[in-house]
């Protein structure tokens, strides 16, 4: 194992690690889902204007010239990914809105075969299938409204979500700092109206580590590690996330995950490593 490669290991855990931690902070802030997302976005949209402004060639105004019709349209799927990721919280238990995350890859992979031909592998659509009956599962074991309504979100949140993977991977020459950066401006200015602008101190502190700990230094790692290696390795480390987010809630706020949880979202995971396992055997043979 190269010097390279364990720094993208060592980048992409740190990134998995980061992203972990949104359902723990969205609990231990006692906070709105408006207040969430007003400042959560606007901490982050800061932090990645000023690391689009040191790290991009021509700065902020090149990078945001070359977004388009395109990145706009990524823009708002990711920000409708994002408010009903927060929103979804607030019926359902954080393991439950993860393993709908957990997903989200496999619905691109219907989508992208749809919309842009890009035809999925066999282990691909097995794990979709996999993916499918694992989320049944899950919704099978809601039993009042609440926790159909969270469902819902969930299922919008993983759909929009898919949505701006198959925009990206349509068109990788999009410029995704000033992309996400907008997105996030879109959410700041959308949960303005029922936003608490003056918020306790430690919420405050909470919810810049929202923004700025969990959005923006966990994209930054991501982004670090995913160039030191394969994409399968990326993926498959970045399942991390669904395992350690329900673990960090169940520790500090015993928050519980349902059987029907359990048993749906191990499939969900078993299909993310049967296909990531899969994509490695055939990169390595080939």
């Amino acid at each position: 194992m190269d010097k390279q490669y364990r720094l993208g290991v060592l980048c992409i855990v740190g990134a998995t690690i980061a992203w972990s931690s949104a359902g723990l902070i969205a609990r231990l802030a006692a906070t709105p889902p408006g207040t969430t997302l007003f400042w959560r976005s606007g901490f982050a949209f800061l932090f990645i204007l000023c690391q689009i402004a040191l790290t991009q060639k021509g700065g902020i105004p090149s990078s945001f010239r070359r977004i388009g019709l395109a990145g706009a349209a990524m823009a708002v799927s990711f920000a409708v990914s994002m408010a009903t990721f927060i929103n979804a919280l607030v019926y359902m238990r954080v393991a439950n809105v993860l393993v709908f995350h957990a997903a989200s890859p496999f619905f691109a992979a219907l989508l992208a075969w749809v919309c842009i031909r890009e035809r999925p592998r066999p282990a691909t659509l097995l794990a979709v299938c996999l993916s499918l009956v694992g989320v049944a599962i899950m919704v099978a074991g809601a039993i009042g409204p609440n926790d159909l309504f969270g469902d819902a979100l969930s299922a919008v949140m993983s759909l929009s979500f898919a949505i701006t993977i198959v925009l990206a991977r349509a068109r990788p020459d999009l410029p995704m700092g000033a992309v996400t950066a907008l997105s996030m401006l879109f959410m700041t200015l959308l949960a303005l109206p029922w936003a608490d602008l003056a918020p306790s101190t430690p919420d405050l502190a909470l919810l810049a580590a929202f923004g700025i700990g969990q959005m923006g230094v966990g994209s930054l790692l991501f982004t670090a590690g995913a160039k030191r290696v394969p994409a399968v390795d990326a993926g498959l480390l970045s399942v991390l996330e669904t395992v350690l987010g329900p673990l960090w809630v169940w520790l500090a706020v015993d928050e519980r995950p349902d059987t029907a949880v359990l048993a749906g979202g191990g499939l969900v995971l078993g299909a993310v490593l049967m296909a990531g396992l899969a994509e490695q055997r055939r990169r390595a043979t080939a």
